[in-house]
């Protein structure tokens, strides 16, 4: 996921032509990147080269040799040990460090994988460092051909990514320079970019959910007009199914899950022989997704969504609602309205909802302005995660628990006498003990059952499932080295799948929460021709909660087998 908003960048983002002495300095890097050279090369020996050309001769930094205030450092120490390269503010009593940048070289391929020698990658490697220093704002991470760009507090699922063989291009020069050089990352403006991007984000989100929360009320009184005989609360439960539905395809189009402009394409095409409402077009629409259709280059997806239902076949929608699933699809899915921001949408979505069945119910409503957990959120325990929190939610317990998994699984596989602290120098029992530990931590983390019991709109399991998905890829790749393959079986299977519904499991008093957790899960993992994963025995509507007044609280649990 990019770490910048497009359009924040493409405001700021000024072609010109590239330097002279850059362009130089760029082609030769790029030459010894296209003819291999670079792989020949220990890391020791290009990264002064590396510093020299990439950091100063293009970006503008300054070594120790320019005088007493320089802005790169080289081994800059952190704690107990030392950064490959470092950028900030230096010569001074107290070293400020923005950026500390791990630099492998480029026989390391891939900035993901487990190192040889280490149970960490070099991602992981760059952000102790930064975890370990105090005031750094960016984490930057290179393999000598790819260069990446993190925030610090952003996490590790957003970076932005330069291709050095590729700087040539006036468009990625200019992203380049904007975001990396001197001048603007040591000022602060690539941080006011880095706010403007979000402040970008969130006008998205305002917008996206003014325009989604609109059409839910519409729909709500279109189907409520269809047939009277439904009840209120059926009602919203149908249009916010209907909703799911098109939120879905909006995102499926821009993914490439569905062909291009799949919705405008619904609302715009008439049948001027047997003239019928344009409705009926979204209900073809939705078996062809739900059975698939070669007519219309649609792939079976399944999964429960879009699985017939009579009670919304049997309605007629006016063409005003329809137009309305058209303009949703008019945002940019693909670079503007990220799964993150569809998880806030889905957030405020059933606080919404809570009220309009509250009010269907008769009863005293919250105003849209309150927050926390009072009135009928807290006696019926709805309380939902944001993403933030559920980040250190999932690193303070997920991430512990597996490091203490992964711990326990060494002392069984080492030498008593053997020093856990330093993977690299561990002695094994036997031979074929590291594979052996390595194996076992992937079945402990196979086995391993994670409940959220007031899941919401399923902010929390995404944020394990990301956290799952990156461990057990991280390890495969691992065993998979160990045993001399490029590839493992594990490849041969389908992880994702996996983890929906081997590892993860929710429950919550509200049935659209629930399906809104579904779609959260969908949409997080849906791929062009996969079905759709069931998810109703995982994700489950239910009371999980013990409710009295000392009492009214949520929790998670980790259970490992």
């Amino acid at each position: 996921m990019n770490l910048f908003n497009r359009k924040t960048l493409k405001r700021h983002l000024h072609i010109v032509s590239i330097q002279s002495d850059h362009l130089t300095l760029i082609k030769a890097w790029a030459e010894m990147i296209r003819t291999g050279r670079v792989y020949t090369l220990k890391e020791i020996s290009l990264q002064g080269e590396f510093a020299a050309k990439i950091f100063q001769g293009i970006l503008g930094y300054v070594g120790p040799s320019a005088g007493a205030d320089y802005t790169l450092s080289t081994e800059q120490a952190i704690l107990r040990g030392s950064v490959d390269l470092a950028l900030g503010r230096f010569g001074g009593d107290i070293p400020e460090i923005l950026a500390p940048l791990e630099l492998k070289g480029a026989d390391t391929r891939d900035l993901d994988a487990i190192m040889p020698g280490r149970n960490k990658t070099p991602v992981q490697q760059a952000w102790e460092y930064a975890v370990n220093a105090r005031g750094v704002k960016w984490v930057l991470v290179s393999n000598m051909i790819e260069l990446r760009l993190y925030g610090f507090g952003e996490g590790t699922a957003a970076y932005e990514g330069f291709q050095l063989d590729r700087l040539a291009d006036p468009d990625e020069y200019a992203r380049f320079m904007l975001l990396l050089s001197a001048e603007n990352l040591l000022s602060g403006r690539t941080f006011e970019l880095l706010k403007q991007s979000r402040a970008e984000d969130r006008d998205i989100t305002d917008s996206l959910y003014r325009d989604y929360k609109t059409l839910r009320l519409k729909l709500i009184g279109a189907v409520q007009a269809a047939d009277p005989t439904i009840a209120p609360l059926d009602a919203i439960a149908i249009a916010q199914k209907i909703l799911d539905r098109v939120l879905f395809i909006a995102f499926s189009e821009d993914s490439g899950l569905l062909p291009d402009n799949t919705l405008s394409q619904a609302f715009i095409t008439r049948d001027p022989y047997n003239p019928r409402p344009v409705w009926d077009n979204f209900k073809g629409l939705f078996k062809a997704i739900d059975q698939g259709s070669d007519a219309l280059n649609i792939p079976r997806y399944n999964g429960g969504l879009f699985r017939q239902d009579d009670t919304i076949n049997a309605l007629t929608l006016p063409d005003e609602v329809c137009e309305g699933f058209k303009s949703l699809s008019e945002y940019d899915f693909a670079s503007e309205v990220f799964v993150t921001v569809l998880g806030h949408i889905f957030e405020q979505s059933i606080a919404d909802v809570e009220r309009l069945q509250a009010q269907a119910r008769g009863e005293e409503t919250e105003t849209e302005q309150s927050t926390g957990t009072t009135g009928r959120r807290k006696r019926d325990g709805v309380v939902y995660t944001p993403d933030y929190i559920a980040r250190f939610i999932v690193a303070e317990t997920l991430g512990a628990h597996l490091e203490e998994t992964f711990t326990e699984i060494l002392r069984a596989h080492a030498r008593a006498e053997a020093d856990l602290s330093d993977y690299a120098t561990i002695a094994w029992r036997r031979k074929s003990a590291e594979l052996e530990a390595w194996r076992a931590y992937r079945d402990r983390l196979k086995a391993l059952r994670i409940v959220d019991p007031a899941c919401g709109s399923g902010v929390f399991l995404i944020m394990a499932f990301d956290f799952l998905r990156a461990e057990l890829t991280r390890v495969n790749d691992k065993i998979a080295t160990m045993m001399g393959k490029g590839q493992h079986v594990e490849d041969l299977l389908d992880p994702d799948s996996e983890i929906l519904t081997n590892n993860l499991f929710g429950v919550d008093v509200n049935v659209e929460s629930i399906e809104i957790a579904k779609l959260s899960l969908w949409i997080k993992t849906a791929r062009r021709g996969k079905v759709l994963d069931a998810l109703s025995g995982n994700l489950r509507v239910g009371d999980s909660l013990i409710v009295n007044a000392r009492k009214g609280y949520a929790y998670r649990r980790i259970v490992s087998t």
